[in-house]
């Protein structure tokens, strides 16, 4: 599933909360099905820095171990990218 960030979007479904807190119910199921969430592909494409910022908060929240597989190497793997992670 790709996780698309908007701050226009409505709250009611976003995994952040409005005061930019993960919501512990989005939280539970990252980190329960970490390989199967990825960073929307065109999350960053022309947007500005608002969606950056929102997937940065995300990311933050989450278990370096969750969020390695959510920022990257979810998109890695379904796109069979052999880049090794730096």
């Amino acid at each position: 599933m790709s996780i698309k960030l908007d701050p226009r979007g409505p709250y009611s479904t976003s995994p952040l909360a409005p005061d930019g807190t993960l919501r512990a119910d989005w939280a539970a199921m990252l980190v329960a099905f970490p390989d199967r969430f990825v960073i929307g592909s065109d999350q960053f494409l022309d947007e500005g820095a608002d969606r950056l910022a929102l997937a940065r908060k995300l990311i933050d929240a989450l278990p370096s171990s969750v969020a390695r597989l959510i920022a990257s190497e979810n998109a890695r793997r379904l796109h069979r990218l052999d880049v090794k992670p730096r």
